[in-house]
């Protein structure tokens, strides 16, 4: 993230959630199960960046859902204790399959030790838009 990379991530809807509520950055109808695993997911970013120069800090914009959702970063990387495992991550599309960060793009390669997800991308970039999106951890 530490501050940046999961800004455009949501956790998936809960399977129950009313199908007239639309808004999908309303928290009342995410899964809680992929709100805790991208709470965690970002927590074990923010470990990583402490460790490996390669992640950088970016900033937020002037966006007010990119805030929020910004906020919900910060708040995790509070909680971040170094306790986590991990060297390298790298977020992917569904249906994708594993994926194994380049060496030229200074994530190194290795095994995912976990695999995060599924999440909605909201913010589109590298992953298109609405698409689900997963964060896999790599310890080499």
């Amino acid at each position: 993230m530490g501050y940046g990379e999961t800004a455009g991530l949501l956790p998936a809807r809960a399977a129950n959630a009313p199908a007239k509520v639309k808004n999908i950055y309303d928290p009342s109808t995410w899964d809680p199960a992929s709100t805790q695993q991208l709470q965690d997911a970002r927590q074990n970013i923010m470990d990583i960046s402490d460790r490996n120069s390669n992640v950088k800090k970016s900033t937020a914009s002037d966006n007010p859902i990119e805030q929020q959702i910004w906020n919900a970063n910060m708040d995790a990387a509070g909680k971040s204790n170094g306790s986590m495992s991990g060297k390298y991550f790298f977020i992917r599309q569904d249906g994708v399959g594993a994926q194994h960060p380049s060496k030229t793009a200074g994530y190194g390669q290795g095994t995912p030790i976990r695999s995060y997800g599924p999440f909605r991308n909201v913010g589109g970039g590298d992953v298109p838009r609405g698409s689900r999106t997963y964060i896999d951890i790599y310890d080499k």
